[in-house]
């Protein structure tokens, strides 16, 4: 399984390839999608944006969601990383632009 995230709607997919991902961008959209940037990434521990669950947001740096979000909760009940804070992703340097129904149009190779 593999992570997409869709550059236009701000949504992360979970799906085995792009064209997978695809298909439920279709069914979410009612193919209104077309030009959407398709960018495939991978799960990191070291660095890259964290995904909030509740929020449904990327979230960039150390502290956001104590300072910012009302539904912050502690993994520990006292302080620290939230536990709707659930993954740490990085662009693989794969995307793919939709061109179509079922289409897409690889704009980008493996950079890292």
């Amino acid at each position: 399984m593999k992570y997409y995230y869709g550059m236009e709607d701000q949504e992360i997919y979970t799906a085995d390839d792009p064209y997978t991902a695809l298909e439920e961008i279709e069914n979410e959209y009612d193919n209104d999608m077309l030009g959407m940037i398709i960018v495939e990434m991978k799960s990191s521990k070291k660095s890259g944006v964290r995904w909030c669950s509740i929020q449904n947001i990327f979230i960039e740096g150390i502290g956001w969601c104590g300072k910012n979000c009302i539904d912050y909760k502690p993994r520990n009940r006292k302080s620290g990383i939230c536990k709707y804070i659930e993954w740490s992703l990085i662009e693989t340097g794969r995307k793919w632009k939709i061109t179509g129904k079922d289409k897409l149009k690889k704009i980008s190779g493996r950079i890292n």
